[in-house]
């Protein structure tokens, strides 16, 4: 029996705890699915996305890479999911990654993941939350659109959504649902070139986003991930 990631037989009276063979693999028996891609999450944002180090990920930036990284490119939602979909495919072994996949009618989630031999399935919705230049904005004074915390919280939402619609279309599948928020906040910015502090760069390092508890109460609802992607301290 495999129950809270500990692997047991039962033999009679007999019982016998398994000593997973690796320690990123729970189960000696059956495909890691969930906990690989927990793993893979966390390895694309260590290694690719806290410093934008991802080639693709770099033209999210009003700037470049070697600007200060405090005001995001028009629009740049598809770059992210472009960035971490490209991770996905090359780490994850035995599974088949895609963007954009349809639950129903309306808009699809930005990447679905399925596992050969398996029943589970991941649907990975992707915001971000900071400040992103307007083309050709109406009003000058407003040269950017910004998102606070209530854009995660949307999305959250959504992909409750297409849970229930993945539910009711694949009912013999075992959907995870994974929230992905890349965090480009930055404190007291007021144009897409002007210089602030050091403190005001960082100030949204550490200040995670809170969620309403009711996704934490469900088995198929995975703690969200927040990318916090980190300014570039030489250049502020």
């Amino acid at each position: 029996m495999f129950y809270r990631k500990k692997e047991t037989f039962y033999i009679g009276d007999h019982v016998d705890e398994i000593i997973p063979l690796s320690p990123l693999f729970p189960s000696n028996f059956c495909s890691p699915t969930y906990h690989s891609l927990n793993d893979a999450l966390q390895n694309y944002y260590v290694k690719m996305a806290r410093e934008s180090s991802c080639k693709i990920l770099q033209n999210i930036w009003h700037g470049g890479l070697t600007g200060p990284r405090l005001v995001l490119n028009n629009k740049p939602e598809h770059i992210m999911r472009n960035s971490l979909l490209q991770a996905l495919i090359i780490t994850l072994k035995d599974a088949d990654v895609r963007a954009e996949q349809n639950t129903d009618e309306s808009k699809p989630v930005d990447i679905k993941i399925t596992w050969i031999h398996s029943k589970a399935t991941a649907l990975i919705e992707i915001k971000w939350v900071g400040s992103s230049l307007i083309l050709s904005p109406k009003n000058p004074s407003k040269p950017f659109t910004t998102y606070d915390d209530s854009r995660a919280h949307d999305g959250a939402e959504q992909l409750l959504n297409y849970i229930d619609n993945e539910y009711t279309s694949s009912p013999d599948r075992i959907p995870q649902a994974y929230l992905v928020v890349f965090d480009a906040r930055r404190h007291n910015v007021k144009g897409p070139d002007d210089k602030i502090s050091l403190a005001d760069a960082f100030h949204y390092e550490s200040k995670e986003i809170v969620y309403d508890e009711k996704y934490s109460e469900l088995g198929y609802y995975s703690a969200p991930y927040r990318f916090y992607l980190r300014p570039r301290v030489s250049s502020l």
